[in-house]
């Protein structure tokens, strides 16, 4: 099975979990995922890895589920065998995340529409994303903010 397929299986699997787990009824649409009652909700799912897990969102997404009072439902997992084991997952409005979106495409499929990843970490503790930084070796770095204390996450 390639990567691709692969990907397109856990993603299933990690959306059936969630609505197991969160009471969602799946609703396919170019937008969001599921709802819960009359609130469109979108599942994102990562595979935990030895590098930073990233999550990834879509600017017009976020913008509509945050003025629709939709939300998200982050699932971190790993697999194992020919299904998933669940690591944590976080239910959140798509309004308690806020998102600065811009600056240059990471490649070339994120020309169309903007996105930003994010990491597990990010969404189970909500943070303002305020800017893509390049440190002293040419590497990104989001510039985060929580409270009065900044941190920095690699991309």
């Amino acid at each position: 099975m390639n990567r691709s397929r692969k990907a397109a299986r856990y993603g299933s699997l990690v959306e059936k979990w969630a609505a197991d787990r969160y009471g969602l009824e799946f609703e396919r649409d170019a937008w969001h995922d599921a709802r819960k009652g009359d609130r469109p909700g979108d599942v994102k799912g990562a595979m935990a890895s030895r590098d930073a897990t990233r999550f990834r969102l879509w600017e017009e997404q976020h913008r509509r589920l945050r003025r629709e009072d939709g939300f998200y439902v982050f699932v971190l997992y790993k697999p194992v065998g020919r299904g998933i084991k669940v690591l944590r997952s976080r239910s959140l409005s798509a309004r308690s995340l806020r998102v600065r979106f811009g600056g240059a495409a990471i490649t070339r499929r994120e020309t169309s529409s903007s996105s930003r990843r994010v990491t597990f970490s990010t969404v189970a503790n909500p943070i303002q994303i305020n800017s893509v930084a390049t440190d002293s070796r040419g590497a990104k770095k989001l510039v985060v903010s929580k409270s009065r204390i900044s941190l920095e996450e690699h991309l």
